[in-house]
């Protein structure tokens, strides 16, 4: 049974988001966050990807609709992950057992992923180095600030990335435009489109939209759901 409250509730779990910040698979990408924050003129931030997901390794990308609010400022971990504390979170923990798409083959993003470095909450424990690197292949564009622009160069950190699972309209503008840049269309990521997910829907087509597209990049990715996935 799915519940509303996410790993992310448990101080071991966050602690060890923290402590894996900048382990291998996710180095990079939380490096090019660091730099943009840093380097941004207008006091806005980039929350950091959790190390839980795929990160470099992903193969599926849930771009999301909105601004990034899956709980990360209520619980003061300031990362995006499906184990927040929001219902968003909840409902996509819901899709992916459901279709069988992990956390490893999974790593989400927001069309408006930037917030207040004021709302920042870092842990004393936690290391943010004062200049950052990004790897030489990684071409910082010139406004490289909108949300846009940021998501190709999270992209670009994604080699292994086949799917591009848009959800909610927002996301399905963005990821339009975005593969329209030769340097995204030559990589033959694929998009799906469906609603962003909520509790709250009380559609029954809506919900089967969702559920159909979730197995569908599953069927496409060749995902085999566990015999428990069901939803719940």
């Amino acid at each position: 049974m799915t519940t509303t409250s996410g790993r992310m509730t448990d101080s071991w779990f966050l602690k060890g988001q923290w402590d894996h910040l900048y382990d291998t698979h996710v180095r990079h990408i939380n490096r090019y966050i660091d730099k943009l924050s840093q380097e941004n003129p207008y006091g806005l931030h980039l929350p950091y990807l959790a190390p839980w997901h795929g990160a470099s390794d992903t193969r599926v990308l849930a771009l999301l609709s909105g601004a990034s609010s899956m709980g990360q400022r209520a619980t003061g971990n300031d990362m995006i992950c499906t184990e927040n504390t929001s219902d968003l979170s909840m409902q996509l923990r819901r899709l992916m057992k459901l279709s069988g798409i992990n956390r490893q083959q999974l790593s989400p993003w927001f069309t408006n992923p930037w917030a207040s470095a004021d709302s920042v909450e870092v842990p004393d424990s936690v290391e943010v180095p004062d200049s950052v690197e990004v790897p030489d292949s990684v071409q910082v564009p010139n406004q490289q600030w909108a949300p846009d622009e940021v998501l190709k160069g999270l992209l670009a950190l994604m080699p292994n990335l086949q799917v591009v699972l848009c959800l909610g309209d927002e996301a399905a503008a963005m990821w339009r435009a975005v593969s329209a840049d030769p340097e995204v269309s030559s990589r033959s990521i694929r998009g799906f489109f469906t609603y962003l997910p909520s509790q709250r829907l009380a559609d029954a087509a809506t919900i089967e939209h969702q559920e159909s597209t979730w197995r569908d990049v599953a069927e496409y990715l060749r995902i085999t759901p566990e015999p428990d996935g069901v939803a719940g």
